[in-house]
C-alpha cells in the first residue's frame, strides 16, 4: 500500500510539473 501511496505523489508531482511547463510553453 506504500508503494502505491508513493507512486501516486510521485505522479502528482510529475504532473504538476508538466501543467507548469506546458503552461509556460503556451505562454
Amino acid at each position: 500500500m506504500t508503494k502505491y501511496r508513493e507512486i501516486l505523489r510521485l505522479h502528482s508531482l510529475g504532473f504538476s510539473q508538466q501543467n507548469i511547463a506546458y503552461s509556460s510553453n503556451v505562454s
